[in-house]
C-alpha cells in the first residue's frame, strides 16, 4: 500500500506526496519517511541513529519490544503489557489496524480500547467510539 501525506501551502493550495515506510528508496525532496524518528539519508528511509526499524516498517527504541515479542529482556512497546513473557494488548484493548495507526502515526500505540473505531464523514476520517 501506497501511504499519502497531504502538505497545505495556503487555504487553496495543497500538494500530495507519497510516503515511504523505513528501508524503502526516497526522494528527499519527493518523499517523506511516515515513521516518527526516520529520515530520509543516500536515498532511502532510515532511523535515527538512537532508534532501530521495526518488522512493519517504523521506528522504535532499542529497548522496546514490538507487541507479540518477548518482553524478557525489554520493555513492552507503548500500549502494550508483558503477559506470559510476550508483549500483548491488554483485556479490554485490541491490536491497532493499519489505518488506526496512519491515522495519526505521531502516536506510538499499538493498542487501543475494543470499541475503537475510525469513521468515515464526508470522505475523511474521524476517530469514533461505540458506546
Amino acid at each position: 500500500m501506497r501511504w499519502l501525506y497531504l502538505s497545505k501551502i495556503n487555504a487553496s493550495y495543497l500538494i500530495i506526496h507519497s510516503g515511504k515506510l523505513v528501508g524503502e528508496d526516497c526522494d528527499g525532496n519527493l518523499n517523506k519517511c511516515l515513521s516518527p524518528f526516520a529520515l530520509c539519508r543516500d536515498g532511502v528511509c532510515r532511523c535515527n541513529m538512537l532508534m532501530e526499524p521495526t518488522t512493519d516498517g517504523l521506528c522504535r527504541a532499542p529497548f522496546e519490544a514490538e507487541i507479540h515479542q518477548s518482553c524478557e529482556e525489554k520493555f513492552c512497546v507503548s500500549s502494550t503489557v508483558c503477559v506470559n513473557d510476550v508483549c500483548e494488548c491488554p483485556d479490554d484493548m485490541r491490536e491497532i489496524t493499519s489505518d488506526e495507526y496512519w491515522f495519526d502515526p505521531c502516536k506510538a500505540r499499538r493498542c487501543v480500547n475494543a470499541n475503537h473505531s475510525l469513521g468515515k464523514c464526508s470522505s475523511y476520517y474521524i476517530q469514533c467510539t461505540v458506546y
